[in-house]
């Protein structure tokens, strides 16, 4: 295999993957030698005519792009602007790639994406855009506007073969995303991490796969949010804010999610989800076993025993105060020994439920997980109940502290 067509292999896996690569940069000279229908500062591999590379050329304005290329790279310049007629030559431009540049949104002129009908990707990762660009062509598939300083989306109607959407390290709050993908029938993956939302978006589209949203300040999630996602399969929450009081009981009973993060949150318990979860993030949260110390079965044991020596002991004190006032008795060490074992046994403990993995424990029912974290919380080996194990029976590995 030729060196041109290995480099195109990679770059379109990487592409179809939906997975974001920053760093898929080549030396110029590995492309061999240049195609004459090129622009002279950059390079046309001849194995390859339809790719032009201008990466890392300190170019301040989008160069000459000849009929022909399909696929252009400008990667890491100074381009600040782009003209409205840079790319008439180019009409069914497939690829436009953009990162690492000082593009703003006012210097970009008319109406150029939507011009290109063709284009499938198009990636303005780390600039200065402060709102997401267009209008775009219907052909768009895959657009990374990742690293910027973003406030503001744009309509994305009519995007009918948008699928990927990257839009993390920017300065989005929840109002500006809830509606702006309404009726993206083909979105399956959307990063919407290291954000400003304190909130959940509305008007997510049904179709999403992926969805993450990390690095955020999302305190509460409304019940049932993410049942009309009926294909999610992947989701992310670490790094916010969520308690337990914003998490109702089943927001993640979702039966097609495999992977659910709420690492570095503030959760005292684990929250219910499907047998179907495959890996399960919960570490450094504020997971425990019980309030106090030692296990909750130890923990209820020594307190009914307390209890039942303290009806005895109380049996002896009316049968020693039986003519005494109430309040006498009341004033009671054995009375008092009661109460408070009472109090005790009544206190509510978090405890470590084996129902949030398993409804029903039994033959063929049983949790999928294979990968749960748990350190970085108040959890140790002890503190598991037996059952666990019999629950989690396919788990590769349980990380407690």
């Amino acid at each position: 295999m030729n060196l041109g067509v290995f480099i195109l292999l990679l770059a379109l896996t990487g592409g179809a993957s939906g997975y974001y690569y920053d760093d898929y940069d080549f030396p110029l000279s590995i492309y061999g030698r240049s195609s004459p229908n090129c622009a002279p500062e950059c390079n046309c591999p001849e194995s390859y005519p339809t790719a032009m590379y201008c990466d890392e050329l300190k170019l301040k304005s989008v160069p000459m792009v000849p009929p022909g290329i399909k696929y252009l790279y400008l990667r890491n310049n100074q381009i600040d602007h782009i003209d409205e007629k840079a790319f008439e030559n180019v009409t069914d431009l497939q690829w436009l790639i953009l990162d690492h540049n000082l593009l703003e949104n006012s210097k970009i002129k008319g109406k150029i994406f939507s011009k290109l009908k063709q284009l499938k990707k198009l990636h303005i990762n780390y600039n200065n855009l402060t709102e997401s660009v267009g209008p775009l062509p219907k052909s768009l598939v895959d657009l990374q506007l990742t690293h910027n300083k973003i406030t503001k989306l744009g309509s994305f109607d009519g995007l009918v073969n948008l699928t990927f959407v990257h839009l993390q390290h920017n300065q989005l709050k929840e109002d500006a995303v809830s509606a702006a993908f309404k009726g993206l029938k083909s979105l399956e993956y959307l990063d919407l991490s290291f954000n400003q939302m304190a909130k959940l978006p509305s008007g997510l589209p049904a179709s999403l796969l992926t969805l993450y949203l990390d690095n955020n300040k999302i305190s509460n999630i409304p019940d049932e949010y993410f049942k009309r996602f009926s294909g999610l399969q992947y989701l992310r929450l670490s790094h916010n804010e969520l308690a337990d009081s914003g998490v109702p009981g089943n927001s993640f009973n979702v039966s097609s999610l495999l992977e659910l993060d709420l690492s570095y949150n503030k959760l005292k318990n684990i929250p219910t989800v499907n047998e179907n979860l495959e890996n399960y993030y919960l570490e450094v949260n504020e997971l425990e076993s019980l309030a106090g110390g030692g296990t909750n079965k130890s923990r209820r044991g020594m307190a009914s025993r307390s209890f039942q020596m303290s009806l005895l002991l109380i049996s002896r004190a009316v049968h020693i105060y039986s003519w005494s006032p109430l309040t006498t008795l009341l004033g009671t060490p054995h009375i008092t020994l009661l109460l408070w074992t009472i109090i005790y046994l009544c206190h509510p403990c978090h405890e470590f439920e084996v129902k949030s993995f398993c409804k029903i424990l039994g033959p063929l029912s049983y949790s999928k997980i294979k990968h749960l974290r748990l350190d970085g919380n108040r959890l140790t080996h002890t503190s598991l109940p037996p059952d666990m194990y019999e629950c989690l029976r396919v788990a590769n590995e349980i990380t407690v502290n």
